[in-house]
């Protein structure tokens, strides 16, 4: 028997779905706090919103929050598709930030909060689904 051979576990299965989903809420969270903020950024100085500006960066920030729940959802049920996306959704934000040039601090804050989790949570779908296929290899044979 080789130390490297592929067994089911499903306890890593499980820790690496709820895991992958947490991070998934977390940077929608994150993502749709971020949208709403940047929207309604005009006014910082004086402190003061009108109720349009709060309810223009409401609706952006549901749209964030909209993809997130869609991408949740799919990851309950086709977690290779899922993972696909989210590492789309993480090549899309670095080629967004490239055209966009943003500078050193910015890259960070964005890397921490959107990259790092999206690439997270699609790791950690694929691990869940290698370990389901073998899981179900085992049972049939």
């Amino acid at each position: 028997m080789s130390l490297l051979a592929r067994t089911c576990s499903t306890e890593r299965m499980n820790v690496s779905r709820v895991a992958a989903r947490i991070l998934i809420v977390v940077g929608g969270i994150i993502w749709a706090i971020m949208t709403f903020a940047s929207t309604t950024m005009q006014s910082y100085g004086n402190l003061t919103y009108s109720f349009s500006e709060v309810t223009s960066a409401g609706i952006n920030a549901i749209i964030p929050a909209l993809l997130t729940a869609g991408v949740f959802v799919l990851a309950m049920y086709y977690e290779r598709l899922a993972a696909i996306i989210l590492f789309a959704g993480a090549a899309a934000v670095i080629v967004y930030g490239l055209v966009m040039g943003w500078q050193v601090l910015l890259w960070a804050s964005v890397f921490l909060t959107l990259i790092v989790p999206m690439a997270v949570s699609a790791f950690l779908l694929l691990l869940a689904a290698s370990t389901q296929r073998v899981c179900e290899l085992e049972a049939q044979a």
